[in-house]
Parts: structure tokens; sequence; C-alpha cells
């Protein structure tokens, strides 16, 4: 995940993988983790959620509330499986209990599915003989 002022960013990330299981770890590309740390004196209660994607369509997190000591640290993991192409948006909130001001993180994705263009549009594969190259195929990945 890249760092921006203004975002964190998952990159392209292709689109329709299967998330049944993200929590296992089947696609780390698609997986962030913040560390999320108590710098006050009192305990702190958290409760996670995405401004927008409250079903989890792209992004999903985990977990999704915390308790922590002052000066405890622990992990939240957030994913991103985006379902077409194109930028996904959201913002992820983090209400503190007695806190009037929830801390924001904003995280986008770009969503990409592979293209690969060929040369030829047909291949004839007859009698070939050992150690001879009869012809020569390129291609060019035009994924956007």
């Amino acid at each position: 995940m890249a760092q921006n002022s203004e975002y964190y960013e998952f990159g392209p990330l292709l689109c329709g993988k299967s998330r049944e299981s993200y929590l296992d770890g089947r696609y780390p590309e698609n997986m962030e983790c913040l560390n999320i740390t108590n710098t006050s004196a009192m305990p702190a209660q958290l409760a996670v959620t995405f401004m927008n994607d409250n079903k989890g369509d792209t992004f999903l997190f985990h977990p999704p509330s915390m308790e922590l000591r002052p000066g405890e640290s622990r992990p939240l993991r957030i994913w991103a499986y985006p379902k077409s192409p194109g930028v996904v948006k959201d913002t992820l909130v983090c209400c503190i209990k007695e806190n009037p001001e929830p801390l924001t993180f904003s995280v986008r994705c770009s969503g990409v599915r592979p293209e690969v263009e060929l040369d030829k549009k047909e291949f004839k594969f007859e009698k070939v003989l050992l150690h001879r190259s009869l012809f020569t195929i390129t291609y060019a990945n035009v994924c956007r």
C-alpha cells in the first residue's frame, strides 16, 4: 500500500477474485495492515466501519472493534477486492468511545482485468523438428 497525504493506495488489483476465506491470506496483495495505537492515558474502545461500503462490496476489515489499554497497539487488517475495472475510494472511520471526533483514513484501489494482445489470430502446429524455431509469437499486455 503506497501512502499519499490524502489516502492509502492499494494500487492495481485484479477484478473478480474470490473473497471467500479472505482471513486466511490467500491473496496477500489485496491486504494491508494498519497498526492502531492508544497514545492516551485512558483505555480506548474503538468501533470501525467504512463510510460508504457498509456491506463489504469492495473493502473489508478485521476486527470490527477493539479495546486498547494505554500504550497498547493492535493490528487492523484491511482488504480490497474490486469487482469491476476502475478506481474505488472509501473512508475507514474509527469511532472512539467518549470521543466526539472520529479518526478517518481514506483508502482506494484500482480494479483491473488482464488483457493480452497477440500478433497472430491463428496458430498452425504441424510437424516440428526438435531444436528448430519455426515461428514467433508476439504478445503485449494491454491492460489499463
